[in-house]
C-alpha cells in the first residue's frame, strides 16, 4: 500500500510542480483569474473561463482553446440560460478564439473564425431586444478580423470594404455601444497609414481618439495612442510623437501589458530622434526586462524588430543584426500561415460571393475585346493547324549572373508566350530579390483586379499567381546554385526569401532534397 501511495504521489507532484511553473510564466492578472476559477460556478464560471481564455491566448494559444471549449460546454448544458443567452456565450468565445488565431499569426484560422461569427450573427435576427445588438456587434468583429487578415497581405481595397461594412453595422447600434465605431475608425486609420496616406490617417485616428475619450474608454484610448505613435514615427513627425509618447506608454502599461515591450521600443525611438539618447538607452533596457515578464511571442518579435531598426539608425549594425536575426528566428514559419494556399482559396471564394460586382464590372468594351480575341484565336487555329498546349516554366543558364526565366513550348523548341503571363513573369523577375513581391502589387502594376489576375494566370499556367511566384524564385535559385553564383544563404536572399531556413524548407518541398543535398547530387 505504501509503495502504491508513494508512486501516486511521485506522479502527482511533478504535475503540480509543472502547473505552478507554467502559471508563473503568465502575468499576475492571469494567475489571479485562474485562482478565482477554483471557487466559481454557474454563469460566473462560464464568464470567467471566457475571460481567462481571452487573456491567456496570446501566451499559450492551445491552453486558451481549452478554456473556450469548457466555457462552451458549460453554456450549452446550463438550463438557467435561455437559447439566445447560450448562443451569446458561444458567440463571444468564438470571437475571442478567432482573435487568438490572429495574434498567433494563423490567418487561415482567423478568416474561418470570421465566417463562423457571421453565421452565428444571423441566429440573433429573432432575438429579444436586449440581445438584438449582438448581431451587429458580431458583424463588426467578423469584419475587423477579415480587415486585419487582408491588411497583413496588403489587400487594402478589400480591407477597406470590410471597414465600410463595419460602419453600416455601427449605425444599427445606439447609446454606449455606438463607440464601437471608434475601433472601425482606428482600423481605417491604420489602413491609410500602411498606404503612406499619413495626413488622411491622422484625421481618422484623431476622430477615433475623440470618440473613445467621450466614452471614457481608457483601454481603447491606449490602443489609439499606440497607433498614433506608430503613425508619427512612420511619417517622421517626431515632435508630435514626443507630445503623446509618455501618455501612450502609461496607458499601454496599465491596460495592455502585452503591448508594453513594443510601446517601450517605440518610445525609445522617439526619445532618440528628439536627441535624448540616454533616455532612449534606458527605455530599451527597461523594455527588455518587461519582455521577460510578458513572454508573449508577438510582443517579443515586434520589440526586437523595433530595437533592430533603432540600432540601424544609430549605426550600431552588430547589435541591429543580432536583434534582426532573433526576430526572424521567432517569426520563422509565420509567412506560411499568412499566405497559405488554403487561405488564398478561401479568400477568393469569399470575395467572389460577397463582392460579385468585382467579376462583373468589365463593361461592354471588355466583352467586345473578348469576342475579338476569340475570333483571332479561331483564325490562328485554322491558319496554323497546331494545337497550343499549356505552357510550363523551364529555366536557362543565367547570363552575366542576371536572373532569367525562359518560357518554352512543352514539346517543341519554339517559345509559346502568353503576352499577359510574360508581363507577369517580367515583373516578378525585376523584383525577385525583394521579399515584398506580392500578388496585390503585381495586380496594381498590371491595372487589373486580384480576382482577374488569378483567373488569367491560372488559365494560362495551371497554377495560382502566388504558387507561380514561388516556382520562379525556386527555379532561379536552383540555377544560381548549380552555376555556383553564391552560397545557399546568398542565393536565398537574392531570390527574395527572408531567411535561409525558410528557403531550405521551400527548396526541399519543391525539389525533394535540401539545397546542400541537391548540389552534392548534381556535382556527385
Amino acid at each position: 500500500m505504501r509503495k502504491i501511495l508513494r508512486k501516486a504521489l511521485g506522479g502527482i507532484f511533478p504535475l503540480v510542480f509543472l502547473s505552478v511553473c507554467l502559471s508563473a510564466n503568465y502575468p499576475p492578472h492571469i494567475v489571479e483569474l485562474e485562482n478565482q476559477l477554483e471557487s466559481s460556478n454557474g454563469i460566473e464560471r462560464i464568464k470567467l473561463l471566457t475571460k481567462i481564455g481571452n487573456a491567456i491566448s496570446p501566451y499559450d494559444f492551445n491552453k486558451g482553446q481549452m478554456y473556450f471549449d469548457e466555457s462552451n460546454e458549460l453554456a450549452t448544458s446550463n438550463k438557467e440560460l435561455s437559447k439566445f443567452e447560450r448562443l451569446n456565450h458561444i458567440r463571444r468565445n468564438e470571437i475571442f478564439r478567432s482573435f487568438g488565431y490572429l495574434y498567433n499569426y494563423n490567418h487561415l484560422g482567423a478568416f474561418k473564425g470570421s465566417l463562423k461569427i457571421d453565421s452565428l450573427a444571423l441566429l440573433f435576427t429573432d432575438a429579444p431586444d436586449s440581445l438584438k445588438k449582438e448581431r451587429w456587434l458580431s458583424n463588426i468583429s467578423a469584419n475587423t478580423l477579415r480587415n486585419a487578415v487582408f491588411m497583413d497581405q496588403k489587400m487594402f481595397h478589400q480591407a477597406q470594404r470590410e471597414l465600410e461594412s463595419s460602419i453600416e453595422s455601427c449605425n444599427q447600434l445606439s447609446g454606449k455601444d455606438r463607440n464601437k465605431i471608434g475601433s472601425v475608425y482606428s482600423n481605417l486609420g491604420i489602413n491609410l497609414m500602411l498606404q503612406d496616406k499619413f495626413e488622411e490617417s491622422e484625421k481618422i485616428m484623431l476622430k477615433a481618439d475623440s470618440i473613445y475619450t467621450a466614452a471614457e474608454s481608457e483601454r481603447n484610448i491606449a490602443y489609439c495612442k499606440m497607433f498614433q505613435v506608430d503613425l508619427y514615427n512612420r511619417s517622421n513627425q517626431w515632435s508630435k510623437s514626443f507630445k503623446i509618447i509618455d501618455d501612450a506608454l502609461r496607458l499601454v502599461k496599465k491596460h495592455i501589458p502585452s503591448r508594453e515591450p513594443l510601446m517601450t521600443a517605440q518610445a525609445a525611438r522617439v526619445y532618440y530622434e528628439n536627441d535624448l539618447v540616454e533616455a532612449s538607452d534606458s527605455l530599451i533596457a527597461a523594455g527588455a526586462k518587461v519582455l521577460e515578464q510578458v513572454k508573449e511571442p508577438g510582443a517579443s518579435i515586434w520589440f526586437k524588430i523595433e530595437v533592430s531598426n533603432l540600432y540601424k539608425r544609430q549605426n550600431k549594425f552588430e547589435e541591429a543584426v543580432k536583434y534582426q536575426m532573433a526576430s526572424q528566428e521567432e517569426n520563422e514559419g509565420s509567412d506560411a500561415k499568412f499566405y497559405s494556399k488554403d487561405l488564398l482559396i478561401l479568400q477568393e471564394k469569399y470575395i467572389q460571393n460577397k463582392y460579385p460586382s468585382d467579376t462583373k464590372n468589365e463593361t461592354i468594351p471588355f466583352w467586345i475585346f473578348l469576342g475579338l480575341a476569340i475570333l483571332i484565336g479561331f483564325a490562328f487555329k485554322f491558319l496554323y493547324k497546331e494545337k497550343v498546349p499549356r505552357i510550363v516554366i523551364e529555366e536557362i543558364s543565367s547570363e552575366n549572373q542576371k536572373l532569367e526565366i525562359a518560357w518554352k513550348h512543352e514539346n517543341a523548341g519554339n517559345k509559346v508566350v502568353d503576352p499577359f503571363v510574360e508581363r507577369f513573369v517580367l515583373h516578378v523577375q525585376d523584383n525577385i530579390d525583394r521579399g515584398d513581391v506580392s500578388v496585390d502589387k503585381i495586380a496594381d502594376v498590371m491595372r487589373i483586379s486580384r480576382v482577374q489576375l488569378f483567373r488569367k494566370v491560372k488559365a494560362a499556367t495551371g497554377e495560382s499567381p502566388s504558387v507561380l511566384i514561388r516556382q520562379i524564385r525556386l527555379k532561379t535559385a536552383e540555377r544560381l546554385l548549380v552555376e555556383n553564383v553564391g552560397n545557399i544563404s546568398e542565393v536565398a536572399y537574392r531570390v527574395g526569401f527572408s531567411n535561409p531556413n525558410s528557403f531550405s524548407r521551400a527548396f526541399k518541398d519543391h525539389f525533394g532534397s535540401s539545397p546542400k543535398e541537391y548540389l552534392l547530387r548534381q556535382h556527385g
